[in-house]
């Protein structure tokens, strides 16, 4: 990967996010970025990507130094789901550096990302499960004092 703009990662950012929130830049869909997605890349960015790449020409990062990003953050114990969204806002990023020409292949293609993890089991609390017994009793009680007629409204 040849940089044929020296351009660094955070200069590519400051060019991108006003672009993207005025939809000037586009999705792969080609709709225009929704403000939530566009807040999260650019925490993201913010807190992860430019503190490690911020200062590195977007010419200059290789795959090998995405990868060893990405097995750095599942070392520090960051979830599946937060490494992929991490490397999806890079990734976002250097797709558009290509497009722009800064750079003719993406570094992070290719890159293994983890799997979904384990999953998270959803019990309720006990103290939310009486909580939600007692309401569905309530209503019920308050059902059957309606004359019969309203019931099927």
């Amino acid at each position: 990967v040849r940089a044929i703009n020296p351009t660094t990662v955070a200069d590519a950012w400051s060019l991108w996010l006003p672009r993207a929130q005025d939809g000037v830049i586009r999705s792969r869909g080609g709709a225009t970025y929704k403000p939530g997605v566009i807040h999260t890349y650019a925490l993201t960015m913010s807190a992860r990507v430019l503190p490690a790449f911020g200062g590195r020409k977007v010419g200059a990062l290789r795959r090998a130094d995405v990868q060893r990003y990405v097995d750095e953050l599942v070392a520090e114990g960051l979830a599946a789901q937060t490494v992929r969204n991490t490397v999806n806002a890079l990734r976002v990023l250097l797709k558009w550096c290509v497009r722009e020409e800064l750079i003719a292949v993406n570094p992070c293609d290719g890159v293994e990302l983890p799997s979904g993890g384990v999953a998270r089991d959803n019990i309720m609390p006990p103290a939310l499960a009486i909580d939600l017994r007692s309401w569905t009793q309530q209503v019920t009680r308050r059902f059957d004092l309606l004359p019969r007629a309203w019931r099927y409204l």
